[in-house]
């Protein structure tokens, strides 16, 4: 058995593929708008608009180029820019079960931080890919066809993070992960307690992020100017797996949020896209309701057979109980594109 240092990586054991690339699109990182110039958006933004031209994704290959887009603008305002892989060369070695991994690259030091610098989340979600790396170099054995990044609370921040940048991640487990991972920035339920926005984030954990993200807190507006929210970071695994798991109570993760809201807007995405299968949620009820709890692992268990091997399941990985539903947040959803 090949041991690694501990990490949100996991795969099972069988074959290899890759998935194809999107097409080139012209989008470019020139000229993008500071925080405070950005609009308001008071609701779930949507993501079948473009946000920098407010074209409207009327094809696959528009969606194509519209997650591109995204792809641009979660990096800027939200992970940093994720390091250039041609600069960079990975050495794997083998001995015994334990594998030594080395990483050379070409890299400018900025100083004082730079707004392109990666946050830790993104970091975390590079060194995943660099062991995937190695694994594919030297561990036959282990199916990188069949491979899924999982992590909580802060980890479950990364595990997305992991899964937007690497589409070799069959499938994306987030587990009670909250603002910066699936925990929506436009809505908050805090009837029963308190639950994590931005302030909280940029003022305990600034190098989660880059340092872009910190200039939505003192703005009017705040965080409903940032040109995305956590539906649109699911949107970008599709057509991929995900499923996330919240505790009912955990409200500090603003469980209704994730569970009610970006799972609504998510799922429309991944329903356009033919790939509604694909995506699930999971509440914890009590006792086991609060945060990271312990019974999400085999309870997902169904969840990731069906992924990895196509085993049916008989589980409901939509249903959203004890919260309601709250269409209201993304109204967009009446008139999707047909792909």
């Amino acid at each position: 058995m090949l041991y690694l240092l501990p990490s949100l990586l996991f795969a099972a054991i069988l074959g290899f593929v890759r998935a194809a690339a999107p097409r080139s699109c012209r989008i470019s990182r020139v000229g993008l708008p500071n925080p405070s110039d950005l609009p308001i958006i008071s609701t779930l933004p949507d993501p079948f608009t473009f946000r920098l031209s407010n074209r409207r994704v009327e094809s696959r290959a528009d969606w194509e180029c519209r997650r591109e887009e995204l792809t641009l603008l979660v990096q800027q305002y939200l992970y940093g820019f994720y390091p250039n892989r041609d600069q960079e060369k990975v050495f794997a070695h083998r001995d015994g079960d334990n594998l030594i991994i080395s990483v050379f690259m070409q890299a400018k030091i900025l100083r004082p931080i730079h707004a392109r610098t990666p946050g830790i989340l993104t970091a975390w979600a590079w060194a995943h890919h660099r062991i995937l790396d190695a694994i594919e170099q030297v561990a036959p054995e282990i199916d990188t066809s069949r491979v899924g990044v999982i992590g909580c609370s802060r980890l479950g921040k990364a595990a997305l993070a992991a899964g937007i940048f690497d589409k070799r991640i069959k499938l994306t487990l987030p587990l009670s992960s909250g603002a910066e991972g699936i925990g929506p920035w436009r809505y908050y339920y805090e009837s029963q307690g308190a639950a994590e926005k931005i302030n909280n984030i940029f003022g305990g954990f600034p190098y989660w992020s880059n340092s872009v993200l910190g200039q939505f807190v003192n703005i009017t507006g705040n965080s409903t100017r940032i040109p995305f929210d956590a539906h649109e970071l699911v949107s970008l695994i599709a057509p991929r797996a995900i499923l996330w798991d919240e505790g009912q109570e955990d409200w500090w993760t603003n469980p209704e949020g994730s569970i009610s809201v970006t799972y609504g807007g998510a799922r429309v995405v991944f329903d356009s896209l033919g790939a509604g299968l694909n995506i699930g949620v999971h509440v914890r009820h009590p006792p086991d309701d609060g945060h990271c709890g312990d019974t999400v692992y085999s309870a997902i268990q169904p969840f990731v057979h069906k992924v990895f091997f196509g085993t049916p399941t008989t589980v409901n990985f939509s249903d959203i109980s004890p919260f309601p539903s709250h269409p209201k947040a993304y109204p967009w959803a009446v008139d999707t594109p047909k792909f």
